[in-house]
């Protein structure tokens, strides 16, 4: 079961290098990946490490649910994508309004352009945090 924890917080460690990346680059700084602390870093894997699977185990516990029933799972999300590549990128979550056609945002609840209430909201954001 490490290996699988291990697997979940490399993939979210990589998600938030970028979402770090990319907000940086939306803000038009430059910047240097060794400005990003390690020992900041570090922590929060270690945080998301034993969070993940104290998840894991309750799962197990409650549902019968087996590692290989994860790991099947942790594939059918990064083939969202269309690649088994431990990504999950961030065009396999554009949608469109079903009202107006406008490209939306991930994680709104209602169309920012026409105001068409959206009941299709993922939980997860996808390609970082």
């Amino acid at each position: 079961m490490s290996d699988l924890v291990s697997l979940a917080v490399g993939i979210a460690a990589h998600r938030r290098i970028n979402s770090i990346r990319s907000d940086m680059r939306a803000q038009k700084l430059n910047f240097d990946e060794s400005e990003l602390s390690s020992v900041s870093m570090r922590q929060d894997i270690e945080k998301l490490y034993m969070l993940v699977e104290a998840l894991w185990l309750i799962v197990k516990e409650t549902s019968g649910m087996k590692d290989e029933d994860l790991i099947d799972l942790v594939k059918q999300i990064d083939l969202q994508d269309g690649k088994l590549d431990g990504r999950n990128s961030s065009n396999a979550t554009v949608r469109k309004c079903a009202n107006c056609g406008r490209t939306l945002l991930r994680g709104q609840s209602k169309c920012t352009y026409c105001g068409n209430e959206l009941h299709d909201v993922a939980l997860f954001r996808h390609n970082g945090r």
